[in-house]
């Protein structure tokens, strides 16, 4: 039986694979977040949800699982981070200037963590409040940024 100190693979897909421990950490998960976007804009749109998908619910397990472990949000889970960044760019074209505005968005309310992405990120959901606040900062990036597509366009 695996010793509970070892580090599993759950563990490094939630220290983004390694990138976590290079500061500053989030950064460097929500450019992997951005990494993977990207590569996913080859296939069709189906097999970018599917993706999507499964990356989001196994990020979410990991995370759960590597905070249990650590019994706290160590700044080094960041696949918190690369699922913010997957739903920050939902259905955003791929473009240098979309990424780079949707990668600054996120970080911004990331980090200032206005309402109501705060009350979030300060609940007694434990592992799961590591996930929900970067959801939360996520559909608000995607809702600002899309409203911004669409104000552009019109």
């Amino acid at each position: 039986m695996k010793d509970s100190g070892e580090i599993g693979f759950h563990d490094w897909w939630s220290f983004g694979l390694g990138l976590g421990f290079i500061w500053p950490s989030g950064t460097m998960g929500s450019l992997l977040g951005v990494l993977i976007y990207v590569s996913l804009d080859v296939f069709v749109t189906q097999v970018q949800i599917l993706a999507m998908v499964t990356i989001v619910v196994y990020s979410w397990y990991a995370c759960c699982q590597t905070y249990k472990k650590l019994k706290c949000d160590h700044s080094a889970i960041v696949s918190d981070e690369v699922v913010g960044m997957l739903c920050a760019l939902l259905f955003v074209p791929v473009s240098v200037l979309n990424i780079v505005l949707a990668f600054v968005l996120f970080r911004f309310f990331d980090i200032t963590k206005i309402w109501p992405i705060g009350l979030f990120e300060r609940t007694k959901w434990g592992a799961h409040a590591v996930m929900i606040d970067d959801v939360v900062a996520a559909i608000l990036t995607n809702i600002t940024l899309h409203s911004g597509l669409y104000y552009l366009a019109n």
